[in-house]
């Protein structure tokens, strides 16, 4: 069975549990060999969770850089769900949500708005026809053209051996019908499941990448490949000889670096993609790739000698940029020997990483994120992980440890 399952605190930050977050300057080197994960496969009520080292010390962190917060937005929101899609859409100001699973396995066909604070449910269902209820999708805001995307998914999150979805659907307005694309020269990547999934801004195409065509864990339904969608067109399968193995992840696994001065150059207007999986119990990466529109490099991992990115393979990890940092962010994730994990991880080159925050948000995975430009911040919903409590105070695993929770990691007061 796929494990596709699995506002502000100003003066009372200490008291609301958020931390006060301070990056740290970039490494020389990436993660030392023991940085690897322990074989922790034993009850999971004794695994620490923790994801990797804390910092050495907190009084050698710099002062004049950007600093931010872990914080709760509190009021109405999607609810309980994990295995949702999220992406800025800059037309509205506002992060937009998609889809998801909710704890008693039913999957969502709403869309929710993120904005000044507040969510609001704009539509359930969206469209007649529309897309309707899906979970591990891919959703992405196309900047060149003012259209938010939504590709593939499935339907039934816990159906073994279902095909993925391979429709795409296209929002001119959020507030209208959406209308299914059909490609004119009949290309598309075809049926889709927990694919990378991002916009490229400079090149004004939309990139996928991998997945799986059938909700399986077989390692035969993995892929490899990448298309790119130039809002008529699909282009690919691109197969470059150097590439990122078959794997999947989820959308929020790559993301899309802009073009801006500050920027390292080694990220500075490509897709980045870090991390995934074979399967459940199968192998498990810890490499960070980009894509410039032709080619793949890899920036660390085994295949640039570095043994790895955090030192703890993972998937279903979010990535956001952060412009005003110019740095990446990785977030929490699942590795099958220590499972959901905590933490936020931070990079400014995509090569060097440093873990700036060892506990928020706690151990999850799965989570619907962006980075909300108009508010600038990162905001990360639902998830699934021992760290959300089962609404009927019990321990069923994994539905009942959805998180319900809109976490928001905000400029520090």
């Amino acid at each position: 069975m796929s494990r596709l399952a699995r506002a502000i605190c100003p003066c009372l930050l200490a008291l609301a549990g958020c931390h006060a977050i301070l990056p740290l300057p970039a490494a020389s080197d990436g993660p030392g060999a023991d940085a690897g994960p322990a074989d922790l496969r034993r009850d999971r009520s004794a695994l620490d969770l923790r994801d990797g080292p804390r910092p050495d010390r907190s009084d050698d962190l710099p002062t004049g850089d950007i600093q931010r917060v872990w914080t709760k937005a509190s009021g109405p929101n999607p609810g309980r769900i994990h295995a949702a899609a999220a992406a800025y859409h800059s037309g509205r100001g506002s992060v937009i949500l998609f889809g998801g699973v909710d704890h008693t396995d039913t999957v969502s066909g709403a869309m929710w708005e993120y904005k000044n604070g507040t969510w609001t449910e704009l539509c359930d269902p969206c469209g007649s026809p529309g897309p309707g209820p899906r979970a591990g999708h891919g959703l992405a805001f196309d900047e060149k053209r003012g259209q938010l995307l939504l590709y593939g998914g499935v339907e039934d999150n816990w159906q073994n051996n279902q095909p993925a979805l391979g429709d795409l659907w296209i929002w001119d307005n959020v507030t209208a019908n959406p209308r299914k694309h059909q490609s004119p020269d009949g290309a598309s990547p075809g049926p889709r499941v927990e694919h990378y999934f991002a916009h490229d801004a400079a090149r004004g195409v939309t990139v996928l990448f991998g997945g799986r065509d059938v909700q399986a864990e077989n390692d035969s339904y993995n892929k490899e490949d990448l298309y790119e969608f130039d809002g008529t067109y699909w282009k690919g399968p691109f197969t470059p000889p150097s590439r990122p193995a078959p794997r999947y992840s989820y959308a929020h696994s790559m993301t899309y670096v802009p073009d801006s001065p500050g920027v390292d150059p080694a990220l500075r207007g490509r897709v980045v993609l870090c991390g995934g999986a074979t399967g459940l119990n199968g192998t498990y990466y810890d490499d960070c790739w980009t894509w410039d529109g032709t080619s793949w490099t890899e920036l660390c991992g085994p295949g640039v000698g570095s043994g790895g990115c955090t030192g703890t393979p993972r998937i279903v990890a979010p990535l956001v940029f952060d412009p005003l940092a110019r740095r990446l962010l990785m977030m929490g994730g699942y590795n099958h020997a220590k499972g959901e994990l905590a933490g936020t991880w931070s990079s400014s080159d995509g090569a060097s990483w440093i873990q700036i925050d060892p506990s928020l948000p706690e151990q999850r995975d799965t989570m619907a994120a962006a980075y909300c430009l108009s508010d600038q911040l990162v905001l990360l919903h639902g998830g699934n992980g021992l760290s959300c409590p089962a609404p009927d105070g019990g321990g069923a695993w994994p539905l009942d440890h959805n998180c319900d929770e809109t976490l928001l990691y905000v400029l520090k007061p």
